[in-house]
């Protein structure tokens, strides 16, 4: 726990088996870092696991049997965190922050991946109107939006590689759009950030994308004591506190330029590279010709996580590559302009990225809330992951700290353009 004034954080962990016990754990444990007292938010978040040992619901009464009535809550399930107590893959962890001087909401939007923006607007409008009789004027936005899952296609089961040409050309044509109507594919998370930044562009917006283990078969979010799917859950809060928020990303050394001709599915899909078979001249670029692998498809997928895309000299919109669908690349996000950009990030890259951002960290924090990369920390990384760790504890050893690893990225900060990517190095929200 860190007292400053009156404001008090507290972060705790569980890696308990059993859902309830784990929601019991986890909360008590939080809670005793703040002196058991209400806390005037409180962030919870797990993994996957507890969907098959007891359930969500059961977790979330569990969390609710210690946490005083009436507590606002927002969270859901996460690939892995950081603490003080170390990098996780399984377990459940929360943040609690009280603090007077401060007021604070809950919002939610459905249907994320059928109607983004109509989900971004009844989130923030629900946000908006708990909050227009604040007297405080520095405002913040933590949200989970549910993230991409793995399209489910009658005919075809679950599609994320497809080899075949024909089958290819029918996901892209109607397969895409067929599974956002069931709710699986893509999680257009860009365009839910971007409705919600336009409609509430005095907030600082921090977040990330629901996930699973890393198989991308579905994902949850809470709001009090209830479990959702295929939504965006978001806390909004004024404070008379200065918000303090950062978004570091760094782009990698190896880089090489391709030129976009023709795009689909609202830009997220690409056909044409220079005008010819999107894969075929993808994969020339990064100097890998088919004639070299007998299943080359196959062989970037599997590989596919250590090379970024972006569209930007400032890295600021980075994706991965979602799925090959015949001679087509899905993509994690939207293209931004006919510019895309093949990066190559290795391991040590990745942490002498951590520690010079973090250097460069330009206040002195109360405590962290941070949001940093799955893609980076967990699959990359692996457990080396433990190197990233050791960069936290040294900048931030007097404070408590929480670092969330979803599976893609999301924020903005007050005048600047908002973000949803991949690979961040990490955002960061504190008081």
């Amino acid at each position: 726990m860190k007292k400053m004034d009156d404001l008090k954080v507290s972060v705790g962990v569980s890696e308990m088996w059993d859902a309830k016990s784990a929601g019991i754990d986890v909360a008590r444990k939080t809670l005793n870092g703040i002196g058991g007292k209400k806390p005037d938010f409180f962030l919870l978040f797990s993994t996957i696991h507890y969907k098959n040992y007891g359930g969500f619901q059961e977790f979330l009464n569990g969390v609710n049997e210690i946490l005083p009535v009436g507590t606002i809550l927002i969270g859901g399930t996460i690939t892995g965190f950081i603490s003080k107590e170390g990098c996780f893959v399984h377990g459940a962890c929360a943040m609690a922050v009280s603090y007077p001087n401060m007021d604070i909401v809950t919002g939610i939007g459905r249907n994320t991946r059928r109607d983004p923006k109509k989900s971004a607007n009844d989130c923030a409008n629900m946000i908006k109107e708990g909050l227009k009789k604040s007297k405080y004027q520095n405002k913040f936005l933590i949200d989970l939006i549910s993230g991409p899952t793995i399209p489910k296609v009658p005919g075809f089961g679950r599609v994320n590689y497809v080899k075949d040409k024909k089958i290819g050309n029918f996901m892209v044509k109607k397969g895409m759009d067929f599974a956002a109507k069931l709710g699986y594919g893509i999680g257009k998370e860009e365009d839910v950030v971007d409705e919600l930044a336009s409609i509430m562009p005095d907030f600082n917006i921090i977040g990330g994308s629901s996930a699973d283990d890393g198989k991308f078969l579905g994902d949850f979010q809470f709001i009090g004591n209830k479990v959702f799917t295929e939504s965006i859950v978001a806390l909004g809060g004024c404070i008379d506190r200065e918000v303090l928020m950062e978004a570091k990303t760094k782009v990698p050394k190896y880089r090489k330029t391709v030129k976009i001709t023709e795009t689909v599915y609202g830009s997220r899909i690409i056909t044409k590279i220079n005008n010819k078979p999107a894969k075929e001249e993808f994969f020339k670029a990064m100097g890998i010709f088919p004639e070299q692998f007998r299943d080359l498809d196959a062989f970037y997928y599997r590989t596919s996580d250590y090379f970024l895309l972006t569209f930007d000299e400032e890295n600021q919109h980075s994706t991965g590559t979602g799925a090959i669908l015949g001679d087509n690349i899905l993509l994690g996000h939207k293209v931004r302009g006919d510019k895309m950009i093949i990066s190559c990030i290795s391991g040590n890259e990745i942490k002498y990225n951590f520690s010079s951002l973090l250097e460069k960290q330009e206040h002195n924090l109360s405590f962290m809330f941070g949001i940093s990369s799955a893609i980076v920390d967990i699959f990359i990384m692996g457990n080396k992951v433990y190197n990233i760790k050791n960069v936290f504890d040294k900048k931030f050893k007097d404070v408590p700290y929480l670092v969330l690893q979803p599976i893609l990225e999301n924020g903005r900060i007050v005048g600047k353009k908002p973000f949803a990517r991949g690979y961040s190095i990490l955002n960061s929200l504190s008081f």
